[in-house]
């Protein structure tokens, strides 16, 4: 049995033919006909999220693991505007999701009709594309426009790479009718990208700029791991060039230099001078370091190359010299049998990362329980091969000051670095990772996304962490808030909230810390609970974080 509308049945069999198999529907009148046709159809994995903001959220969870397109179908109205924060997230995390909204009627909108308003084209500078489909489409000519709209919406996800794209699709009532006609089927439709490389003038002006110097800097934001990449960067840093990365950047290598806010602190000129490259080739998503974004803009003869598929024009720094519209991998791999003539660049790097590992673990070890020592104590006790989802804003930042996060597959929101979804999207992607799922988060961001915990898809191997200060700490940390007048209420808004409640209502398994003793006292236990999600806090109310934090940079520069 289908549905009687031949535009819902038609973009499910197409959905089915291009291989989306993951559905996150949200309840609704007007999108009944596409949640009829797609949980009628065994071949979907389906799943019902109340909450649409964090329906987004979950499935760009999905997303992130299977690195597949993923679909999420909300009613029509207001519901697709509380959709809007995943899809910018998508659009620059660069994951591949599919929004499909039902709408009424065009001669309905601005008629004072309930639940009705201008869908079209609503998320416009954030998606790869839009579409408006045939409204009620009929006949052959027009069933076969919405296939190819279909057809070029999910290749627009994938290709040239991975984003979101909106369909609108329009519905009459009545919305509840059956049929036993059976779609179609009609001839796949597959978008066949191009393969790019540079010619051979291109080629021979970077290898001459790559041979000019050895003072070469890559600089990694935040990817998806891809072991093929990874051996063409350690490659090349064993030639010479120097490696940078991120939590979020999922690579891990003998010479890289993982935690950037350990090197560039506020030191001597002569230190700063040293750690200056010549070239800087940037690649990947957003970079989180604040340092050695505002360190590489003070560069005075520097070259910035940024290499992207997509959005090549990239100036961070104030510097870009080349903008190269290619996969980041096939550019690198021009250099890889181009060895720099002096490691000395890589080799000053390494040696200070190594001094500032040694002091940095000096003053770990007895610095006084807070939010610091918390997150660096979590991150060493965390198993292997687990997923970290890490919440924004202090969390993030804290997260980036430990190596031991490389270990471990690491995502974070950083797209637009917002704190409504990252809940939502830990709730996702534990759904399908086979191992512990651990979200690290604040505590203002654990309560605006806690409907993320609303549904019933909250697995044992989810693991919440929840460091609770009291309010934003981050507005501790950077320069400028805590001089403002009601600095308290306005922007660190002070709270008193107690998680307890909150684990009780999700039944959630809920632990408490407020000390080192305490934290490795139950740490086992919450980490080996197999029955329910379990939810830790771990409280730091009366600690002054920040002064904590500022010391630890301080206790770096010993003797360097």
């Amino acid at each position: 049995m289908n549905t009687d509308k031949s535009g819902a049945g038609h973009l499910t069999a197409i959905l089915k033919e291009k291989e989306v198999k993951h559905i996150v529907l949200c309840p609704g009148s007007r999108n009944a006909p596409l949640i009829f046709s797609f949980t009628s159809n065994d071949y979907f994995s389906c799943y019902s999220i109340v909450d649409e903001r964090s329906a987004g959220f979950f499935a760009l969870g999905l997303s992130q693991i299977t690195q597949k397109v993923v679909a999420v179908v909300c009613t029509s109205g207001s519901a697709l505007l509380n959709l809007a924060p995943a899809v910018a997230e998508a659009y620059y995390q660069r994951l591949p999701l599919l929004v499909i909204s039902a709408d009424r009627p065009n001669e309905w909108v601005n008629q004072g009709e309930s639940q009705t308003m201008k869908q079209q084209d609503v998320f416009q500078n954030y998606v790869r594309a839009s579409f408006d489909l045939v409204q009620e489409p009929l006949s052959e000519v027009d069933l076969s426009y919405q296939d190819r709209e279909i057809y070029e919406a999910i290749d627009r996800c994938v290709n040239p790479y991975f984003g979101p794209v909106h369909i609108n699709i329009r519905f009459n009532e009545p919305l509840y009718g059956q049929s036993t006609e059976k779609i179609k089927k009609r001839n796949v439709l597959d978008l066949i990208s191009m393969n790019q490389q540079l010619d051979q003038k291109d080629l021979e002006k970077f290898l001459l700029l790559w041979g000019s110097t050895s003072k070469i800097m890559i600089l990694c934001g935040q990817m998806f791991p891809d072991k093929n990449f990874l051996d063409i960067l350690n490659k090349l840093s064993l030639s010479g060039a120097i490696v940078l990365t991120e939590s979020t950047s999922n690579l891990s290598g003998e010479l890289f230099i993982p935690c950037i806010d350990k090197i560039i602190i506020p030191s001597n000129d002569e230190v700063l001078e040293n750690l200056m490259p010549e070239i800087v080739i940037t690649i990947g998503g957003p970079v989180i370091s604040r340092k050695i974004k505002n360190f590489l803009r003070q560069g005075e003869n520097l070259l910035h190359w940024h290499v992207d598929p997509l959005d090549p024009i990239t100036d961070s720094f104030l510097k870009q010299t080349a903008a190269v519209q290619m996969l980041p991998s096939d550019f690198l791999s021009y250099f890889e049998n181009e060895p720099l003539k002096d490691p000395g660049y890589r080799n000053y790097w390494i040696d200070l990362k190594n001094k500032r590992e040694e002091n940095g673990s000096d003053y770990f070890l007895n610095a006084e329980f807070s939010d610091f020592k918390a997150i660096g104590m979590i991150l060493d006790r965390m198993q292997k091969n687990a997923l970290i989802q890490v919440g924004n804003s202090a969390s993030i930042r804290y997260v980036q000051l430990f190596n031991k996060a490389r270990t471990n597959l690491s995502f974070s929101n950083r797209g637009t670095s917002g704190i409504e979804g990252s809940l939502s999207t830990a709730v996702g992607s534990s759904l399908l990772y086979e191992q512990n799922t651990y979200v690290i988060l604040g505590d203002l961001s654990a309560m605006y996304d806690s409907n993320a915990l609303w549904n019933k898809y909250i697995t044992p191997k989810l693991k919440i962490i929840v460091v609770n200060n009291g309010g934003g700490g981050i507005f501790r940390i950077i320069e400028g808030p805590d001089s403002l007048e009601k600095f308290e209420d306005f922007i660190e808004t002070k709270q008193d909230i107690n998680f307890f409640k909150l684990a009780a209502l999700f039944n959630l398994k809920y632990f408490h810390a407020d000390s080192s003793e305490k934290l490795d006292e139950i740490w086992s236990d919450f980490e080996a609970e197999k029955n329910n999600a379990s939810l830790l806090e771990i409280n730091t109310k009366n600690v002054e974080n920040h002064k904590v934090l500022m010391n630890f940079f301080d206790h770096l520069k010993i003797n360097q």
